[in-house]
């Protein structure tokens, strides 16, 4: 690698100042260089090679400089890497056979941190999302994870987001033809969009349960 150290160093530092012109990762690469010896070096290709190191970019929060999207992607295409790929899918039903998806999606690797609960009877997270309650249509028992609170749907509504309420209080809270649609949707072809799914919608359970108590207390009512 000895003989090749100036020209893999010339790769590095042209791509990282591709990555972010002006942002001064450059230099620090410069520096990183001249302190390592031929053997350093080797070692470090042969790590980054086996995957136990990777060159890092900094960027600061706020500088001047900005990471673009439009350039990594036209970066990726002058040497050859393509973000997107099919994607096999694998069912949980043996007799669902497993299928590429039809269209790519972007593939990255993305760092994960860890939640910092730990006991598990403190995570709030759903056994299954089999159980629902038949009054209401929505998750019970083993599935039920989390709800959302009067006050956050004000929230919502002050930040201008219908669709997350629509979501949330219909889809999500209630209205099984469109529960079971859109993870049906979300299973197949990993997105969904209310507008997709509208027409499945079979109105929420709750607001047919409250209208079958009003109208056997002889009380008309316009709820459905």
């Amino acid at each position: 690698m000895a003989g090749n150290r100036k020209e893999g160093e010339k790769i590095i530092l042209d791509m990282v100042e591709a990555i972010l012109p002006g942002g001064g990762n450059r230099q620090v690469y410069e520096v990183f260089f001249s302190k390592m010896s031929d053997r350093d070096f080797d070692q470090w290709m042969e790590d980054i090679n086996n995957g136990k190191e990777r060159p890092f970019i900094y960027v600061p929060n706020g500088g001047k400089h900005k990471l673009s999207t439009e350039r990594n992607f036209a970066i990726a295409k002058k040497i050859g890497h393509n973000f997107f790929e099919k994607v096999w899918i694998d069912q949980q039903d043996p007799e669902r056979p497993k299928y590429l998806t039809n269209v790519p999606y972007i593939i990255l690797e993305l760092p994960i941190r860890r939640q910092s609960q730990l006991l598990v009877k403190k995570i709030s997270v759903p056994e299954n999302n089999r159980s629902i309650d038949q009054l209401s249509g929505q998750a019970a028992g083993d599935s039920r994870s989390a709800r959302i609170s009067y006050p956050e749907l004000q929230f919502l509504m002050g930040m201008n987001l219908p669709n997350s309420l629509i979501e949330f209080m219909k889809f999500r809270g209630g209205d099984k033809g469109g529960f079971n649609a859109m993870n049906r949707t979300i299973s197949t072809d990993g997105t969904v969009t209310l507008k997709g799914i509208n027409h499945l919608a079979t109105g929420v359970e709750s607001t047919k349960t409250l209208s079958a108590y009003l109208t056997s207390m002889h009380l008309r009512n316009t709820l459905l």
